[in-house]
């Protein structure tokens, strides 16, 4: 580490040297992990002064264990006045503040308010009254309790995704500023599983033949049933019905608002006419003749997942009733290993992204963490793999964005998987509050500086 890492406090510069080139390395560093602390301060408080002897002895502490889990020492634009864990955080201004110049047009290079107050209310109903009290600049709302805040809301703003801001509107004096709209950094999808594994018996496939009351291992190699699930999948009743209305249907792997993201790319609609063709093509016509019959799996308690089951369960039954998707809720344990070793036929699972980076979402959908629990066809993984991997070896964001582009492309012809919607956020402020911005990169404490309050 110590060759590869320099620095020039003349110039303000570090350098350091990769042994490949890696695309999100700048979103990669902006996250908590890649946060600065003063070596000489966190070396005096127990934490590793860096002898490589000794690194064994710091590997691997917990918050509970690290010298440094109570204490603070940063670079931010705000400092740790006091904290009360459960209950309170408050926060002063750095005076010291390195920053000179503002991030972007309109907000301001030193922080704006003196003072930040975090309270720990975990009771809607307290929370609400602070609203309507005006002693709460912001509070978080849960989905279920819209309708109690939104007629308090003045100024609406809705989130653009070609220009990645908000298009806002004032409606009323109501004291309220509310922006939504903008995409979550977490999905849920459908997975199909290309060569079950049947090892010792498999109870989500029936009789494990193509004969009406089950399917065989390899049922999904076939690119006619992965089409025909994704055209017999209702995108708006999901949307409607599960995520109250307030998401967006993706195209490819990767999520809204991130490099090579094309809010114009392919996706499947919902269209059942479609659906029986694709089914009628299927297994040279023998899946439209006798049928099939397997289970779809997700996690106990899971309502939105239980929703996307049911769905196509309903429209492949419409279509005919030798069509039948069973649907079994499995305790967390049973599913993920049940996902990981290969036996679930269609299982409906999630990501939430750990950097904001295309590389996060197209890894581990068509490589990684879910390429493999499919099953996905060497050749395929294979074709996947060297498009991942010229993805993230280049590092111009205008060359990476054309090569997601492609990467999206050939998912979709591909056919691998449904890929699902983005559920949008709602973020409700006092209308005296300023300087509130979108990035779902940073973390609040991130963007505190931002703010202005009239």
């Amino acid at each position: 580490m110590t060759n590869i890492i320099t620095y020039d406090d003349a110039a303000g510069t570090v350098t350091i040297q990769l042994s490949t080139p890696w695309g999100p390395f700048l979103a990669t560093l902006a996250q908590s992990w890649g946060s600065i602390l003063d070596k000489d301060w966190a070396v005096e408080n127990g934490a590793w002064d860096g002898d490589c002897a000794t690194w064994q002895n710091f590997y691997g502490v917990t918050s509970e264990t690290s010298p440094l889990g109570k204490i603070v020492n940063g670079t931010g634009a705000y400092k740790l006045d006091s904290w009360t864990p459960g209950e309170e955080k408050v926060l002063v201004r750095n005076a010291e503040w390195w920053r000179t110049e503002p991030t972007a047009e309109g907000l301001p290079a030193q922080p704006a308010i003196d003072r930040v107050v975090l309270k720990g209310v975990s009771e809607w109903g307290t929370r609400f009254a602070m609203m309507q009290a005006g002693d709460a600049d912001n509070v978080s709302v849960p989905r279920d309790s819209i309708t109690q805040i939104d007629p308090m809301v003045g100024e609406w703003c809705e989130y653009n995704l070609e220009t990645a801001g908000f298009d806002c509107e004032v409606l009323s004096e109501q004291p309220l500023r509310l922006f939504k709209g903008a995409p979550d950094v977490s999905r849920t999808d459908v997975f199909f599983t290309f060569d079950l594994n049947v090892e010792g018996g498999n109870p989500y496939v029936g009789s494990g033949q193509l004969d009406g009351n089950g399917i065989p291992p390899d049922f999904f190699n076939d690119i006619h049933i992965r089409k025909a699930f994704n055209y017999c999948f209702d995108f708006d009743a999901y949307i409607n019905d599960a995520l109250a209305g307030e998401a967006v249907q993706v195209s490819g792997p990767l999520i809204p608002g991130m490099i090579g993201y094309d809010v114009n790319g392919p996706m499947y609609n919902f269209d059942m006419d479609k659906c029986a063709e694709e089914l009628q093509a299927a297994w040279d016509g023998q899946v439209w003749e006798k049928g099939f019959r397997l289970q779809v799996a997700y996690n106990t308690g899971n309502v939105t997942r239980q929703t996307i089951a049911q769905i196509l369960q309903n429209n492949f039954a419409s279509i005919d009733g030798k069509f039948r998707l069973e649907i079994i809720a499995l305790p967390w344990p049973t599913y993920l290993a049940e996902f990981r070793n290969s036996r679930l036929p269609v299982a409906v699972s999630g990501w939430i992204e750990d950097l904001h980076d295309p590389h996060n979402w197209a890894q581990p959908f068509l490589i990684g963490t879910y390429a493999g629990r499919q099953n996905l066809p060497q050749e395929m993984w294979d074709m996947f793999n060297a498009l991942v991997m010229e993805g993230v070896a280049e590092t111009d964001n205008a060359k990476r964005a054309e090569l997601y582009k492609n990467i999206t492309q050939v998912d979709y012809d591909n056919a691998i998987a449904i890929r699902g919607a983005v559920v949008t956020t709602r973020s409700y402020w006092q209308r005296w509050m300023g300087g509130y911005y979108y990035n779902p990169i940073y973390g609040w404490d991130s963007r505190y500086y931002t703010l202005t309050k009239q």
